[in-house]
């Protein structure tokens, strides 16, 4: 049975026949070895010919071996650690870039639009006037939104937003969070349906719960057609609830799905109404679910609605 790893046991056999042939009086290699319990320790083997007979061949030969595993182990972790940071800061750069670009084209608009009433005002009617201004508005008032994500997201990245998870009612919760959204949805005729026991608890920080059903019932809001419908329902898995946004609307093409959730690719779209959005609610959601230990996710056909969906810690001594 051969008890070195096999990725390093060539390597290590050319050194210690290289060492023990004459070939070079020094050999150093760090290999692989399987132990009794299955599992490979790593080694550092160094050894040197203090003397050798007529013909070459070693007569004495001193060396060390020593258990390396955990110097391994903390290498690993490191270069780990690094590869994370390597990409984070890619991804927090172009998340920059992007936001920046975000901004800019916002601003531009209002100015463009402030410059337009300066040089005009004299000469408008007064229904040009109003038109002019709700403009500038909407505008003003969609790039508070998006800054208003931006620091709520930066503040997140930076550890700064308290965590205090307790056991909740989800239906209490739900009632909270959406009551500033009910406006929005009357508006388009849509009607949102709670589908779940009002004895459901869950195990969660209530302030970032509410952020998250917030951030999925106004996507569903946004992206479906008047007249259409919202269910939240719940089910028990196991330790956890898994809770689900659906909604009838106009779902999410393929190419878009893999990219919902990713930093590097922030999208933005204009809902069934011409609403407009940040792009950045769902990255604030998956932050804040990943820090209850949860995973959050989307099922979605492009004309046929969205299934948001995302976990949290269930207790176990509540049932449904």
């Amino acid at each position: 049975m051969v008890l070195v790893h096999p990725n390093d046991y060539e390597r290590t056999m050319d050194a210690m026949r290289g060492h023990i042939y004459g070939s070079y009086e020094k050999y150093e290699v760090e290999y692989r070895i399987l132990n009794k319990s299955g599992e490979y320790i790593w080694f550092y083997d160094i050894g040197s010919v203090v003397k050798r007979d007529s013909n070459g061949h070693p007569l004495v030969i001193t060396g060390l071996v020593a258990n390396i595993s955990e110097r391994k182990q903390t290498e690993l972790i490191i270069n780990q650690q690094t590869n994370e940071l390597i990409k984070l800061n890619s991804d927090k750069d172009r998340f920059i870039s992007i936001m920046s670009h975000d901004l800019k084209s916002p601003f531009s608009g209002i100015l463009g639009l402030a410059d337009f009433l300066m040089k005009n005002f004299p000469r408008l009617e007064r229904v040009k006037i109003l038109e002019t201004v709700k403009q500038i508005n909407k505008s003003a008032r969609n790039t508070f939104e998006l800054l208003e994500d931006i620091f709520l997201w930066a503040k997140n990245q930076q550890g700064r937003i308290p965590f205090y998870p307790q056991l909740l009612s989800l239906r209490t919760i739900c009632t909270d969070a959406l009551e500033v959204l009910q406006s929005n949805a009357s508006a388009k005729q849509i009607n949102i349906k709670s589908d779940f026991s009002d004895q459901i608890t869950v195990f969660a920080d209530p302030e970032m719960l509410k952020t998250v059903l917030r951030n999925l019932v106004s996507n569903a809001i946004k992206f479906t057609n008047t007249g259409g419908i919202i269910k939240i329902n719940v089910q028990q898995i196991n330790s956890i609830a898994e809770i689900a946004i659906s909604d009838n609307g106009v779902g999410i093409k393929p190419s878009e799905l893999k990219k919902l959730f990713d930093i590097s690719q922030v999208i933005s779209k204009t809902g069934t109404a011409e609403e407009s959005g940040t792009g950045l609610g769902l990255l604030i959601c998956k932050d804040f679910i990943e820090k209850h230990g949860g995973r959050i996710w989307v099922e979605s056909e492009s004309g046929s609605g969205s299934d948001f969906k995302f976990t949290l810690p269930f207790p176990g001594e509540h049932s449904l």
